[in-house]
């Protein structure tokens, strides 16, 4: 029994060796090119997806607020993404400060037995929408804070804020009340000082009042 010969295909040649070698090499070129180009484009629509969710938390702090005298603490994400603040750091006078309480003894000779009145809420570990401002300490202008609000109202410009924050691609900055702009870091334990706590619960104990 006879087989029929095997036949192999070859590609085609236009009968000259150096156009041979041009056209695969054009090939390969153009496979080259079109990878690079969907390598860049990848690149870049993660770049425009990041800043598309960038957060910016900035500190601020004032003394009025919908019309009313308020001494008023916040942090406000400013930015177009969500973000995660996982550390606040507060000073007064280059001293640390750990919680309300504390701050208003050092400034303000507030005792731990007076009577104020203030509006407190935790921001460690909260989510920040695009756009939201939270207040974590405020002061109102009441006949309980009257004998310490002109007091902080000075003082505030001695306190001194920062905060470490994440965003969904667990990117991570520090920004600052003194110097807004943020600096990227590798994660909040670069952020240094202890963390503030405004709920008086979970602070350190206030410190005796101090002249500053």
């Amino acid at each position: 029994m006879e087989l029929d010969p095997e036949i192999h295909a070859h590609g085609h040649k236009v009968g000259h060796h150096w156009i041979d070698i041009a056209l695969a090499l054009s090939a390969l070129i153009l496979s080259i090119c079109s990878m690079t180009i969907a390598i860049r484009n990848e690149t870049e629509m993660k770049r425009l997806v990041t800043a598309n969710s960038w957060p910016y938390i900035e500190l601020q702090h004032g003394n009025a607020r919908d019309g009313e005298r308020i001494l008023h603490f916040d942090a406000r994400n400013a930015g177009i993404g969500p973000a995660t603040l996982e550390k606040l750091v507060v000073t007064y006078r280059d001293r640390p400060v750990h919680s309300a309480q504390e701050l208003l003894a050092m400034c303000c000779q507030v005792k731990p037995d007076d009577s104020v009145t203030l509006e407190l809420n935790g921001i460690e570990g909260r989510v920040f929408a695009a756009r939201e401002l939270v207040t974590f300490l405020a002061f109102p202008k009441v006949s309980t804070n009257e004998p310490y609000w002109d007091r902080l109202d000075d003082e505030r410009f001695n306190v001194d804020m920062a905060a470490c924050y994440g965003s969904v691609f667990d990117d991570h900055w520090i920004t600052r009340l003194t110097t807004p702009k943020p600096v990227k870091v590798s994660s909040c334990d670069e952020l240094q000082g202890d963390a503030f706590q405004p709920n008086p619960y979970a602070a350190k104990k206030p410190q005796a009042a101090t002249a500053p």
